[in-house]
């Protein structure tokens, strides 16, 4: 899989907690509807949650991810 980071995540689906908490398969939607990479998608599909509220709680599931490139 090609190196996904943190801030790649993030400028991706920034926008989307402006809002309600978000599905997981919201954040894959929004992130697709936005131009993100085939392996952003892939790392998001790995989230487990019902909800999320803000972008941090994605990273106790993805704390394996650098956050720069």
């Amino acid at each position: 899989m090609d190196t996904v980071s943190r801030t790649e995540i993030a400028d991706c689906i920034e926008d989307v907690f402006a809002g309600a908490p978000v599905t997981s398969s919201d954040l894959i939607e929004f992130a697709a509807d936005h131009g993100a990479r085939n392996p952003v998608l892939e790392v998001l599909g790995r989230l487990h949650a019902d909800t999320y509220r803000e972008m941090r709680e994605l990273w106790g599931e993805l704390g394996d991810l650098p956050v720069e490139p």
